[in-house]
């Protein structure tokens, strides 16, 4: 889930990154990962990482911002390595598995095909209260940008 938050509002920021909700994804993504420290160690990189990628991006956190999350000089490029290949940050897979549902995976199916099947063409628009508002949220504007 992590890794997750991560990448989605890495995706979000980096399509839009003097947009309005900027600073507020950078916040949900950065509060998150540091409420996650005291349980996942894998926090803390993923954090470091994500500074990074606003650094490129040339967005400025306020200062609560940079408080709240500490320094981050701590985490090196082996540390940020491990982040994404050291088994001791893997998820216990053993003792989540009893924990799902087991028809999430025809339920995710199911629903992932009945969105292809609904979503209009690409660059089609769309009724809604903006005549000019393009689909913007197509998987495919987020993962080639």
């Amino acid at each position: 889930m992590l890794f997750c938050i991560v990448h989605v509002c890495d995706a979000l920021v980096g399509y839009d990154s003097q947009g309005a909700f900027t600073i507020n994804t950078a916040r949900f993504c950065l509060e998150s990962l540091e409420e996650a420290k005291t349980g996942y160690p894998l926090a803390g990189p993923l954090q470091k990482m994500f500074r990074l990628a606003l650094d490129e991006y040339s967005i400025t956190l306020p200062n609560e911002l940079e408080r709240l999350c500490g320094p981050t000089s701590k985490y090196g490029p082996e540390e940020l390595l491990d982040a994404c290949t050291r088994p001791s940050y893997q998820q216990p897979i053993v003792q989540l598995l009893p924990n799902l549902d087991p028809g999430l995976a025809q339920d995710f199916m199911d629903e992932w095909q009945k969105l292809c099947e609904e979503r209009p063409q690409q660059n089609q628009l769309v009724e809604s209260s903006e005549p000019t508002r393009q689909y913007s949220m197509q998987i495919n504007n987020l993962l080639n940008r």
